[in-house]
């Protein structure tokens, strides 16, 4: 078993409303020395076999297909559990 976490976050230069908002509500809890507030997703995918670079291939194609919108977010993965089956 291996499980993936995928880190997706806007592109630089894309307007992020829901980290625009977050940043509002803390300007008025007073922190008023935030810059900016960029608000993105982390996805754990679980995988039934112990294969990391079928993992990862398999984990790159669902970022691009499904996962994240390509013209306005990156994204990153990486393996965080591993165990082999038995």
């Amino acid at each position: 078993m291996i499980k993936m976490r995928v880190y997706i976050n806007s592109k630089q230069g894309i307007i992020d409303p829901a980290g625009k908002a977050i940043r509002l509500g803390l300007l008025n809890l007073g922190y008023n020395d935030t810059k900016q507030v960029n608000c993105g997703k982390i996805i754990d995918i679980e995988f039934n076999h112990d294969n990391a670079e079928k993992a990862k291939i398999e984990t790159k194609d669902m970022c691009e297909k499904l996962l994240a919108n390509p013209n306005m977010e990156n994204y990153s993965f990486e393996i965080i559990e591993r165990e082999a089956h038995i």
